[in-house]
Order: structure tokens, then C-alpha cells, then sequence
């Protein structure tokens, strides 16, 4: 059974998932009456658990499959109201 306080990503280079640090739902009511939830979710760094440096086995790997390019982008956030309206929680 995956750990539900982990993130996983189909097919990544770090198939045992990513601890989430942050996730908020919330609910709220619009001027018009309808009702919206909001999601904010943030993983720890994608590298965080990873003892291996494996940079030379990442040549010729598709970006999806390369951990340095994962690397470079560190961790995942997933907002519905983060971006657009920049609410940051």
C-alpha cells in the first residue's frame, strides 16, 4: 500500500514518491453563491531522501527520467489559488 502523505509521479526517477510538507483545502462561497475548494499542496525537495549521485547514469535518459533534471526544479507545488490571485499560504 503507498504512504498517503507522500506524492508519486508515474514513471520518475524516484519511484518510492515525495513527502508532501504542505497541503491546505479550504472551501468558500463566491459572490454569485457557488461554492469553490482551493488546494495547496508542496512536496519536500525531490532529492531529499536520494543518497545517490548518479549524474553520468543520467546521460541519454529522457528529461523525465533524469533525476538532475528533476533536481533542477526541486520540489512540486500544486495550487488552485497560489498562481492565479498570488493568496500565498
Amino acid at each position: 500500500m503507498e504512504d498517503t502523505s507522500k506524492i508519486y509521479f508515474t514513471d520518475n526517477p524516484y519511484p518510492n514518491g515525495h513527502k508532501i510538507e504542505i497541503f491546505n483545502w479550504s472551501g468558500r462561497i463566491d459572490e454569485y453563491g457557488y461554492i469553490w475548494f482551493d488546494f495547496y499542496l508542496k512536496s519536500e525537495n525531490y532529492y531529499a531522501n536520494d543518497d545517490e549521485n548518479n549524474e553520468e547514469e543520467d546521460e541519454g535518459l529522457s528529461d523525465w527520467n533524469s533525476k538532475i533534471v528533476w533536481g533542477n526544479y526541486h520540489n512540486c507545488t500544486l495550487s488552485s489559488n497560489y498562481w492565479c490571485e498570488q493568496r500565498g499560504i
